[in-house]
């Protein structure tokens, strides 16, 4: 196991290598095709349409697809291998449950997971095995030509399968937008993997599927058009808890392929909920992403990936470039939304605004904070009749904070002293947090401005408060 991982990255980077640097696509060369044709019965890389994706998610909302199915969860654990949490059909089938249907179960344990609901495992088992079952084939092999694209055509899509179904539809046609879904080809393995050959004990399939796992993906993901990583909240996605999902990540970083983050609709208003209610929880919770503690069924896969993790790239740049495509996302929705709202003159909004300039000034966007800071000094003045307010001596403080960090040490004192002057009018008197802060940040300005002796009786004076 320790050999095999060491020598699939060498593989990978030796294929990655030999690459030309010609930008027109080209089609893999014949060794990685003769890689992948080791695992042609259990998957083959051309993707569905976003069309056809689209109208799947339709019938299960309908029932047309999976008609008269109920999606039952148990709330306990009904048996060794029915844990409180897993899925099973009303009628006590229990997918890949060796021990056969769950013959007893009281109507209090389970709940019935709404159709708008089903995860992505709930299609596969109930919607997409049925329909392939008999014959053991692939189920793009039944659709029509017009829905199935070419080999490594459009997007390789890594998805947790806990994941709600409809959440992955609307990310995709949020990054697709604009463009005819009939042309647009996704990956999804629901979708493109002999789903019935992968649930027999075969030994010739788990071979094929071994080699599939261990380096037919990684092999794979560097050829398709686009990288895209489902993710299904911005604080604590469910993909950066699944090994396999991180195997695929770390397949991307191996190739040394671009990625893209995709979220559902309705993560960027929950993101600026955060920001508004709490910048710093927030940005933490970004930083907190821990995918070395991801899981997996198989104790010998996650040794796997792990093992290849560590002995590559490391733990420590698989996060951080995570991270980097976490942030960027939000950069993005931050700077759209701050757009859409920036005629709107109301609290919550000058809130939002002084937030995302802090947001901006941390990734050194510095002439983006500024203008979110002005706009929200401004709306915080029309909504309280004037400057005297500390909402508007704090937007003034972030203000001079960026001025600083720009070099323009003068007009951050002056701006400096404006926040402070308005504070100390507020609450009548200088013992309070918020003139402590301000009097701190001064000091460190009048330090770099060589007034020392300034400096060091603001600073003097900010810690007594604080004591």
């Amino acid at each position: 196991m320790r050999r095999t991982s060491r020598r699939l990255g060498r593989q990978l980077s030796k294929r990655l290598s030999r690459r030309g640097s010609n930008n027109k696509k080209q089609g893999p060369p014949e060794e990685v095709l003769l890689e992948l044709d080791r695992s042609k019965h259990v998957v083959r890389f051309k993707g569905v349409s976003l069309a056809h994706v689209c109208a799947v998610l339709d019938e299960v909302r309908s029932g047309k697809a999976a008609p008269g199915v109920r999606v039952l969860v148990a709330k306990r654990d009904l048996a060794k291998d029915v844990w409180a949490g897993r899925a099973f059909r009303d009628d006590g089938f229990v997918p890949y449950r060796k021990s056969g249907e769950l013959q007893e179960y009281d109507e209090a344990d389970v709940e019935e997971r709404p159709r708008e609901d089903w995860t992505i495992a709930d299609v596969c088992d109930f919607v997409i095995i049925p329909r392939v079952t008999e014959g053991e084939r692939f189920y793009t092999e039944a659709l029509p030509e017009e829905d199935v694209g070419e080999p490594f055509q459009g997007a390789f899509v890594s998805q947790a399968r806990s994941c709600r179904f409809a959440d992955l539809v609307t990310a995709l046609e949020q990054h697709y937008q604009g463009r005819d879904p009939r042309k647009c080809f996704v990956w999804l393995d629901l979708f493109c993997a002999n789903q019935p050959r992968l649930l027999t004990e075969d030994e010739s399939v788990a071979e094929e599927r071994a080699a599939l796992l261990t380096s037919g993906f990684h092999v794979a993901i560097e050829w398709f058009d686009e990288r895209l990583f489902f993710f299904d909240s911005w604080s604590k996605p469910k993909p950066l808890t699944r090994a396999w999902c991180i195997w695929e990540i770390f397949g991307a970083i191996q190739a040394g392929k671009s990625m893209t983050v995709i979220y559902p609709t309705g993560e960027e208003d929950q993101f600026i909920e955060a920001l508004v209610e709490d910048f710093n929880a927030a940005t933490l919770a970004i930083s907190e992403m821990q995918p070395q503690e991801a899981e997996c069924f198989s104790p010998k896969d996650l040794e796997m990936i792990q093992e290849a993790v560590e002995t590559s790239v490391g733990w420590p740049r698989l996060k951080s470039m995570v991270v980097a495509q976490v942030v960027a996302w939000l950069h993005e929705a931050t700077e759209r939304l701050a757009e859409g709202r920036w005629g709107e003159e109301t609290r919550a909004n000058a809130d939002f605004l002084n937030h995302a300039g802090l947001l901006m000034n941390s990734a050194d966007k510095r002439a983006v904070a500024l203008k979110y800071y002005e706009r929200s000094r401004e709306i915080y003045v029309k909504v309280h009749g004037g400057e005297d307010h500390p909402s508007v001596a704090a937007t003034l403080g972030n203000m001079a904070v960026v001025y600083e960090a720009q070099g323009d040490l003068r007009k951050a004192l002056e701006t400096y002293q404006r926040s402070l002057d308005i504070d100390v009018a507020a609450y009548g008197t200088e013992d309070h947090p918020s003139v402590a802060s301000t009097q701190y940040n001064m000091a460190d300005c009048l330090e770099k401005m060589g007034d020392l002796a300034r400096a060091q009786d603001l600073a003097r004076k900010a810690l007594r408060t604080w004591q």
